[in-house]
This record gives structure tokens, sequence and C-alpha cells, in this order.
């Protein structure tokens, strides 16, 4: 169509013909397929270009930061003992400590995370508006949020249900 409307047509291999499109210019060799862009950013790509730009890292600093990075889960999870990653580096337990530190500073803010509560907790301590209560709530009951145990929390804190909720 000339009214510069993009036309597909497209053929299935069962028809025997290949798939052709029509451009807005009526070029039948346009393939959208060649014009679709795709952010083929990693999470390791976004994480090690951050690493990239803080200046204050060692060369140490910044290979420890890699290595923790290549072990994150799909998630964000971190998935190395940190026991191990020190004796790997031969650095202190307190180095590799920090550096995980640093990772969790990093956006996506959680990333870094051991496991799900700890992700929670590093979200709710980045929160502009920190609260204490669901801090705690996260830190120690997490397992009755999500059963929905608000009258058990709200009595262990002497607060109401609302304000269990509301946290």
């Amino acid at each position: 169509s000339e009214s510069g409307i993009r036309t597909n047509k497209i053929n299935t291999r069962s028809g025997g013909s290949s798939a052709t499109s029509k451009g807005f210019n009526g070029d039948s060799d346009y393939n959208p397929i060649n014009n679709y862009s795709v952010n083929t950013e990693t999470l390791e790509n976004h994480l090690l270009e951050q690493v990239s730009m803080l200046k204050f890292l060692k060369p140490l600093e910044r290979k420890i930061l890699a290595f923790l990075i290549g072990n994150l889960s799909e998630y964000g999870f971190l998935e190395v003992d940190a026991d191990w990653a020190a004796s790997l580096f031969s650095v202190s337990m307190e180095e590799i400590e920090d550096m995980i530190q640093v990772l969790q500073s990093l956006d996506p803010i959680g990333v870094g995370a051991r496991d799900l509560t700890d992700c929670l907790l590093i979200q709710l301590r980045e929160h502009e508006h920190y609260n204490e209560l669901a801090y705690t709530i996260i830190d120690k009951h997490l397992t009755d949020l999500a059963e929905k145990r608000y009258k058990k929390i709200a009595n262990l804190y002497k607060v109401t249900i609302q304000e269990v909720q509301e946290a």
C-alpha cells in the first residue's frame, strides 16, 4: 500500500513461499526484524559498567567484584561462599564482606543479596522512608508475613494489625 501504512504478508513454509514485507517506500526487501532493536545488556554487564566508574577501588578489589558479579544467579543472588572467596583471593573475610557491600550498593537495589530476606532488607535500608517495623518484620517474621499472620506479629511488637499491614 502506498498510503504510508506498512503491510506485511507472511506466508508459512507449508505454502512453499517465503516471508515478504513491504516497507513505507514500497521496498519488497524490507525486513522488520533488521530494524528491531533489542536491549542485550545483561545484569553482569550493567554491574561491571558501574564498577568501572568506581574510581576508589584498587585493582584487587575490582577483581573480587568481577568474581562476585560472575557468581550471581540469574535473579541477582550471590551464589558463592564468602569464606571460599576470601581464601581464593588470599584476603580477609572482612575484605570480601566489604566488596559484597559495594556490590549490594549497585543498581538494581538488592543485587548481591544471599536470599530473598537479605534482598528485601537491602531494599528497605535504601528506601527513602526507612521503616524500622517493616525491617524487623522482614528480618524476623517473613514467613508469618507471607502466611498473613498479622495478629501474631502485631501482638509481638505491641502495634495494631493495620500498622503491620502498612509497614
